[in-house]
């Protein structure tokens, strides 16, 4: 399974055994620190709720904000 997800980051996930395969920023964000061994992200503590707030952005053109991506075999395409 894929996902592109709206925290500008794209996760691919083993469909049996839910197993990250692979996590990948597609995005500039600035609210994650790292990406840990089992693909699961790492928050950035200073990006965390603050009496004082903090800044957490997206790029500035987006991550993904509409349908979900999907892929269909039988409209796929060869270049």
């Amino acid at each position: 399974m894929a996902q592109a997800a709206r925290n500008g980051y794209f996760f691919v996930l083993d469909r049996a055994t839910g197993e990250s395969l692979l996590t990948t920023p597609f995005a500039s964000a600035n609210w994650a620190s790292g990406i840990g061994p089992r693909g699961n992200l790492i928050p950035d503590p200073a990006k965390m709720p603050q009496p004082d707030g903090s800044l957490v952005h997206l790029a500035e053109d987006g991550a993904t904000t509409w349908m979900a991506p999907s892929f269909d075999p039988d409209q796929s395409f060869s270049m």
